[in-house]
């Protein structure tokens, strides 16, 4: 992901550029502008690295200012123990809530890149987001049971556990990436 920071650089740069053909070509009209324009770029980059707002990237901007239409999930909760461990199931029910997922290189493994189709759903239900993407569960412990689950082990309420399934999307033939299951192993 190309965060506003690498923006501002580019920009930048290619104002750089046209202030160095402006002097070279002398023409002496335009040499304010490009001097301006060179100035404002550099103001905006050096902001974007002193504050947090370095890691903003295009599609954090984009779900701020245009945020997508409000979603109705409908779930229901089982809590439980297992192995003296408590956990909390959010077992969703058809329409599952849709989840943005990228084939990994060598074809076999499914990775959450961007995070936001599950902090969408984090949100909806009351609960802390998770920071980064992660890898489908099997490509790192290499068992089939593993297979459509992802874990995020630095969780804070413990360990997320999320489950995924294919589903039809709408009235359409195509398939897509559904969250079937959310559960959290508590952390004491």
């Amino acid at each position: 992901m190309i965060s506003l920071s690498d923006i501002a650089g580019i920009f930048l740069i290619l104002s750089l550029f046209w202030l160095v053909r402006v002097l070279a070509k002398k023409e002496n009209e335009n040499i304010f502008k490009a001097l301006i324009l060179l100035l404002f770029f550099l103001a905006v980059f050096l902001y974007l690295n002193q504050s947090d707002s370095n890691k903003l990237t295009i599609s954090d901007i984009k779900s701020n200012f245009f945020p997508g239409k409000t979603i109705e999930i409908k779930y229901r909760i089982v809590q439980g123990v297992a192995n003296r461990n408590e956990f909390v199931k959010y077992v969703f029910a058809k329409p599952y809530p849709t989840l943005s997922v990228k084939m990994d290189k060598s074809g076999s493994y499914f990775n959450i890149v961007n995070p936001e189709s599950v902090n969408r759903v984090l949100r909806y239900l009351d609960l802390p987001e998770v920071k980064e993407g992660v890898p489908e569960l099997s490509s790192i412990t290499g068992s089939a049971y593993d297979v459509s689950q992802f874990r995020w082990d630095k969780y804070p309420r413990g360990i997320l556990i999320l489950e995924k399934t294919l589903c039809r999307s709408g009235d359409s033939l195509t398939m897509s990436h559904c969250i079937l299951v959310i559960t959290i192993k508590m952390r004491y």
